[in-house]
């Protein structure tokens, strides 16, 4: 019976060792993709969550002060300067944030995730007693552009306060 004898330089070639690497590679890359994608959609679920309570610090002002958003504010649209921009770029716009949101009883101008102040529009009432649209509050989300609920932003509509729902 004869043995098999190993060779002189037992080992892994160059070709060898650049499959398993960039096999690697891809799968690091694919893996990063979906990282970024959960990351993602962990940030817009904490604007929502975020939302929740900027509208329950909102009603809270409104019975407080028995009235709407608008008539606390007096802006009509705190986001209108905003609009199609990037909102923190926008220092004209950020006083009237500012203001209104203080005027809502938060300390400052709440910021999302992104860096970015949570925007406001007053509408209920805005153009008189039968105007019975929504006030709204939204993220421009990660690209930080306000299109007033376009693509990425995150919105949600605060309840009526006069009109009926």
């Amino acid at each position: 019976m004869r043995l098999k004898t190993l060779p002189e330089n037992p080992g892994f070639t160059l070709i060898e060792i650049l499959v398993v690497v960039s096999i690697i590679g891809l799968l690091a890359s694919i893996a990063m993709v979906g990282l970024r994608n959960a990351r993602t959609r962990a940030l817009t679920t904490r604007v929502s969550a975020d939302l929740v309570q900027i509208q329950k610090q909102i009603d809270v002002t409104r019975l407080r002060r028995n009235a709407t958003v608008l008539q606390i504010t007096g802006s009509g649209c705190s986001d209108c300067a905003s609009r199609n921009t990037k909102v923190i770029s926008n220092f004209a716009n950020m006083a009237t944030l500012q203001s209104s949101w203080r005027q809502l009883g938060f300390v400052d101008s709440p910021m999302d995730p992104w860096g970015t102040p949570y925007l406001i529009d007053e509408n209920e009432l805005e153009a008189g007693p039968s105007d019975c649209r929504y006030d709204s509050v939204w993220s421009a989300g990660p690209n930080g552009i306000n299109n007033a609920g376009g693509a990425d932003d995150v919105q949600t509509n605060i309840t009526h306060f006069v009109c009926p729902n």
